[in-house]
């Protein structure tokens, strides 16, 4: 299977993506780093859920509420019904979705996890599903 980004394997796509609100960025930094232990040349993307301004250094991606698939006045009505948490949570879908545009295999991890070791499962899990 040919990936997105022109690779043959499964990982070849492989993205990993957080949302976090502008105080929990270090939360996604130390996240990012955990898994540029494990993944170095794989992209890591964080959706800061309140801020515009560039917040993160690279190697990771920093997106922002314009950057996913819905209507910024839709997403900033969302903002006002819910809490930061639900607002992340509500989020996670649009982000994927913008993701699964430039990546064969997204994967969102919370910003209070950290990876160890290689995620090697996801292959062939993805292997029998699109979506797991």
């Amino acid at each position: 299977m040919a990936g997105k980004e022109g690779g043959d394997d499964l990982e070849a796509g492989l993205a990993v993506c957080t949302i976090v609100a502008a105080k929990d960025v270090s939360r996604a930094e130390i996240l990012a780093d955990s898994f540029r232990t494990v993944y170095p040349d794989r992209p890591f993307y964080v959706l800061v859920i309140d801020s515009d301004f560039p917040l993160v250094a690279e190697p990771i991606r920093q997106l922002a509420l314009r950057d996913l698939p819905m209507k910024l006045e839709r997403l900033h009505l969302m903002a006002l019904i819910y809490n930061v948490t639900e607002f992340a949570t509500a989020l996670k879908p649009q982000l994927l979705l913008a993701l699964l545009e430039r990546h064969d295999m997204v994967v969102y991890l919370d910003p209070d996890t950290r990876l160890y070791a290689p995620m090697d499962e996801l292959s062939y899990l993805r292997a029998d599903a699109d979506v797991l």
